[in-house]
């Protein structure tokens, strides 16, 4: 845990001073080390809607939404790199209720495995 809050860190610094790029990587290594703990990714994603990397800002920020679905940030900020994509305002509707009910299907699926 320590060092993945080190990376995390690390990454902040170089988003302090503009390196977004560089940042990416102690993030990744902060997800690698503890891939439950959403700040490292909310943060990843951060730094790549900076760089333009929108499809994976969209993909971290789905991940965030997931695990917290009342993270306003991660909604305002997907929603920013969906716009840059130029993805519509209905398919953004439709990706965002997609997850929703993958997941809802998921959990439906685990709780019917354990009736068995």
């Amino acid at each position: 845990m320590y060092e993945a809050d080190i990376y995390y860190h690390i990454g902040l610094a170089y988003c302090n001073v503009q390196k977004f790029e560089k940042s990416i990587w102690p993030f990744s290594r902060c997800i690698t080390r503890v891939p439950s703990d959403i700040r490292y990714i909310h943060e990843r994603a951060k730094a790549y809607q900076m760089i333009e990397h929108h499809e994976a800002a969209v993909e971290d920020f789905s991940v965030v939404i997931k695990r917290n679905p009342k993270n306003a940030h991660a909604h305002f900020r997907r929603a920013f790199s969906l716009k840059a994509l130029k993805v519509s305002f209905v398919k953004c509707f439709i990706i965002t209720r997609m997850i929703f009910f993958s997941d809802l299907l998921r959990q439906q699926m685990i709780l019917s495995k354990r009736k068995i």
